[in-house]
């Protein structure tokens, strides 16, 4: 339990830091997400899933940047948890994928919509033709597939490289 509070405490000072750096933000909601991955390998799902919602929680209260903290909430925070039981629970891999790229598009039309119901004028996004839609789209599910499979190398590296050096008893 100690060990879930203290890498709680890191995500939302990572979320803080990414709201008072606009330059990192996209990169530390990865090493944030990456943070709760080690939580569920750690902890399990279910202390992830309280550090989730106290961080998700921490980082609206704290954090300058609510987008910062909205991104993690919609999908950094929550597919770090989603992926685990996604890979612990579904055998075919063919499934397990169709539910990796279901949650993180569910995450991009929630991110859509609610922007959409907050700021009232999404500028140039509404004056856009529709291939440049699905050519945003296909890139941004592009780099979610990357961005997972760098995450899985990670977890593969700590789980197998690190944990015994960090952890020896």
């Amino acid at each position: 339990m100690a060990l879930g509070g203290v890498l709680s405490a890191l995500i939302v000072a990572l979320l803080y830091f990414a709201g008072i750096s606009e330059v990192a933000s996209l990169s530390v909601l990865a090493a944030a997400g990456l943070i709760l991955c080690l939580c569920v390998l750690e902890c399990g799902i279910r202390y992830a899933a309280v550090s989730y919602a106290a961080t998700a929680i921490l980082s609206l209260v704290l954090c300058a940047d609510k987008i910062t903290a909205f991104f993690y909430i919609t999908f950094f925070g929550i597919y770090s948890i989603l992926k685990a039981v996604f890979e612990m629970k579904i055998r075919q891999r063919v499934a397990e994928w169709l539910l990796k790229f279901g949650c993180f598009n569910l995450s991009l039309l929630a991110m859509l919509v609610i922007s959409k119901l907050l700021v009232a004028d999404l500028g140039i996004l509404t004056k856009l033709p529709w291939f440049a839609w699905a050519g945003g789209w296909i890139l941004l599910n592009g780099v979610f597939l990357l961005y997972d499979i760098a995450i899985t190398r990670v977890i593969t590296f700590y789980a197998f490289r690190l944990r015994r050096r960090l952890f020896r008893k």
